[in-house]
């Protein structure tokens, strides 16, 4: 194998990005908030600590993970290692995924306490692989941490390592042996939320016994369609004061909920999709449509 180049990425660069990306993101509050609640009250050192999230592309998978990521990296009571499979990146590969999450596991100080081996150099996936178990095998032994929850009481609080990967399918295109790998990290004390398509080597991914696909409201498995009032809230953010005015105008508040026509319509062609909306904000504000010709619009998303 060729001699290690030196290192261009570092382990921190993905939760950079997630921060950016969480930028881009308007709506998905629910999905966002069961998410969170299922991470906090999860049991990481139980047999069901593996959740899916899974749907088609342009749904949002990328940015609602990115998002939750963000939010969840600052707890330090818990250790976040974040990746993101993508076609045509140069970390897309089994090597930089077990790489980055060894480093990132040698920085964890409480880890580094009981297990202060500095990571393999070396640029063989299988001796990084060993690396990296060795260490998270560890995991279950390290000190509780004494936390106060209210005047008098303590709570005992077993530190984590909180595994999210994004992308799965994009990786397993090319290596279905990462798929093996993750297996294998679902050790005590890990927490593991994937998304994915449901394609190519995955797609029996929610078959499998130690993953479970994430359950949203209304016991909807996989990413349900984005809501009308997200999309409403997208096309408010993104489109210029005069064409905000004429869609306001169709308006009909009805309780705490704003009925829309021209939302629901659009919503009809977008068929749940954020990237048809995206696009067709960039399609309005360049004036090839303005909002009120809903007729002129295209239906779903054409290649």
């Amino acid at each position: 194998s060729s001699k290690i180049k030196d290192y261009e990425y570092t382990y921190k660069d993905f939760l950079v990005e997630a921060k950016y990306l969480k930028e881009e993101l308007i709506g998905r509050v629910e999905e966002i908030k069961s998410i969170k609640s299922w991470i906090k009250s999860a049991d990481a050192f139980s047999n069901d600590k593996c959740r899916l999230i899974y749907g088609g592309p342009g749904l949002g998978k990328s940015m609602i993970m990115a998002s939750v990521v963000s939010d969840i990296s600052n707890d330090l009571n818990h250790h976040t290692f974040y990746y993101r499979f993508r076609g045509g990146d140069g970390r897309n590969s089994k090597f930089w995924f077990l790489k980055l999450l060894n480093d990132s596991l040698y920085s964890w100080n409480k880890l580094k306490e009981i297990c202060s081996d500095e990571p393999a150099k070396t640029s063989n996936s299988d001796d990084l692989f060993k690396d990296v178990i060795k260490r998270i095998e560890k995991i279950k032994d390290l000190e509780s941490i004494q936390r106060k929850i209210g005047k008098d009481s303590n709570e005992n609080l077993k530190p984590t390592l909180r595994l999210f990967i994004d992308g799965l399918d994009e990786i397993t295109a090319q290596d279905s042996s990462m798929l093996r790998v993750i297996e294998f990290l679902q050790k005590e004390g890990v927490l593991t939320l994937i998304a994915s398509r449901l394609e190519n080597a995955v797609s029996n991914l929610k078959e499998l016994s130690w993953i479970k696909p994430f359950v949203f409201k209304d016991d909807i498995e996989g990413l349900p369609p984005m809501s009308n009032n997200d999309i409403r809230a997208m096309l408010i953010e993104g489109i210029s004061k005069s064409q905000k005015k004429e869609l306001i105008k169709n308006d009909k508040e009805n309780k705490d909920i704003i009925n829309n026509p021209i939302v629901e319509e659009i919503a009809k062609k977008a068929n749940g999709l954020p990237l048809y909306i995206y696009l067709l904000i960039e399609d309005i504000n360049k004036n090839r449509y303005s909002i009120v010709d809903i007729d002129k619009l295209p239906d779903g998303l054409t290649k």
